[in-house]
């Protein structure tokens, strides 16, 4: 089976990284994001949604998962750049 690492990076309004937001990936535990706003996985299941804060905000299958996805938080919603 397939493996993806993906980096997810969380950032302020400020471009600064977020940090202690919790991050989950499908078929990972949740994760809080480092000081510097980022978090890594190791994905292997066929469709992956990502969720911040209890919220999906993201979903792909594994082929078309990038290795990094950032996101602005825009209010109380994550903005995918």
């Amino acid at each position: 089976m397939a493996f993806k690492k993906l980096t997810v990076e969380l950032l302020g309004a400020d471009g600064k990284g977020l940090a202690g937001i919790p991050v989950k990936a499908t078929g990972c535990s949740e994760l809080n994001s480092s000081p510097i706003g980022t978090t890594l996985f190791l994905l292997e299941e066929p469709q992956i949604a990502i969720e911040i804060e209890g919220k999906e905000v993201f979903s792909a299958t594994l082929d078309d998962m990038p290795a990094k996805l950032v996101f602005t938080q825009d209010g109380g919603n994550w903005k995918k750049q």
